[in-house]
């Protein structure tokens, strides 16, 4: 890359902005024309400085498989080109003005990594700052920009398919508790056939009718930061879906603390009598719209989100991992403790990692400052 003074280059991008031909000012819209970087071919005399690399990209680590450009809208005015991939290299202004139009400083949510300096477009010189930069707060957890995301304007039939056995398994554990404790102590029985013969039954028809969540025929949610009334049906199944949640992590927590206290196992009997009035609460909470995903408004989904399937990544590592210690260990207070520290250690490790975006659906999405540039 090297700054050329070419004007064969140049009129080819200001023509059509001076020699309009009905007497129109786009004096604005020619400012940003020139007020970008192109390519071009230029003769050795016509080069005012050396040519030289802008960055390195390390293709290890980007993301995005096709890189689009974006501006960063920051001041009045601003226009600072950047690409789209991981690992981007966003340029930034450090004059104010260039051809006197306001550059824009730069904008909050993005960590430096390296600089360069100095190049000059079109024979005008412009210290500029090169960084190799990404989306991050300032706690350094990884965010998603709700601009950046691809807008989907029809879920395809494998992905509406895809979704109907989470909803299956949801409302098949969630309103039978105790009858779900009976099936992983003694096994399927006629009951559990028929109960979960009603659930196939239930989802199926709600799925079909668009009424389950990602089993609609369009996405309901566009933006995940725009503010739209939640439908009834979302609010009743994360509803349910937390009462899973919450209920089973809180009985089993609970079993086991008994079970080392008292020595004695009475896992079934909490079951019995704690599962409804915790669920029941759950489903309180749920209805006064007090649990994440299932609030009046969507205007806080891209937060929401990641609560909801932190959660759902804890239960979904620690449940299968407590329940085969449950068969493989000894009856006893030291497998109880045991249970109940792996349990303890492996929900916190997995909520660490989600509160850090490191697991699926678990960053933040916020609205982002950035715009796709044509």
């Amino acid at each position: 890359m090297a700054g050329v003074d070419a004007q064969n280059l140049y009129d080819i991008h200001t023509r059509q902005w001076d020699a309009t031909g009905w007497n129109l000012d786009f004096g604005s819209a020619r400012d940003i024309a020139v007020n970008r970087v192109r390519r071009g071919p230029a003769r050795p005399e016509q080069v005012h400085l050396e040519p030289r690399r802008w960055t390195t990209l390390d293709y290890a680590t980007i993301e995005a498989a096709r890189p689009r450009p974006v501006r960063v809208g920051g001041g009045e005015g601003g226009h600072s080109p950047c690409t789209g991939a991981g690992g981007e290299a966003r340029w930034r202004y450090r004059q104010s003005t260039l051809l006197g139009v306001p550059i824009s400083a730069g904008s909050a949510g993005f960590r430096p990594r390296s600089t360069r300096s100095s190049i000059c477009p079109y024979g005008i010189r412009v210290d500029v700052t090169i960084e190799n930069t990404e989306h991050a707060t300032g706690a350094g957890i990884p965010v998603e920009l709700a601009s950046d995301r691809r807008i989907r304007h029809r879920n395809k039939t494998h992905y509406r398919l895809s979704h109907w056995p989470i909803w299956i398994f949801v409302f098949f554990v969630t309103p039978a508790g105790p009858l779900i404790f009976d099936l992983f102590d003694s096994g399927f029985d006629t009951r559990m056939a028929v109960w979960l013969g009603v659930v196939l039954l239930g989802t199926g028809v709600a799925g079909l009718r668009g009424r389950l969540p990602g089993c609609e025929p369009h996405p309901y949610i566009i933006r995940f930061t725009e503010d739209r009334p939640n439908p009834f049906y979302r609010r009743v199944c994360y509803t349910f879906a937390w009462s899973g949640l919450i209920s089973f992590a809180a009985l089993n927590v609970a079993g086991l603390a008994m079970a080392i206290v008292t020595g004695v196992w009475n896992q079934g009997e909490i079951y019995d009598v704690g599962y409804f009035p915790l669920a029941i609460a759950v489903w309180v909470l749920g209805a006064a719209g007090w649990l994440p995903r299932v609030r009046p408004s969507t205007k806080g989904e891209g937060h929401e989100r990641r609560y909801f399937y932190g959660a759902a990544w804890a239960m979904c590592i620690t449940q299968p991992i407590i329940l085969f210690l449950w068969k493989v260990l000894p009856d006893g207070r030291a497998g109880d403790v045991l249970k109940l520290v792996v349990f303890v250690a492996v929900a916190t490790f997995v909520g660490w990692l989600s509160y850090r975006g490191k697991l699926p659906r678990t960053r933040p999405i916020v609205p982002g400052e950035l715009a796709v540039s044509d």
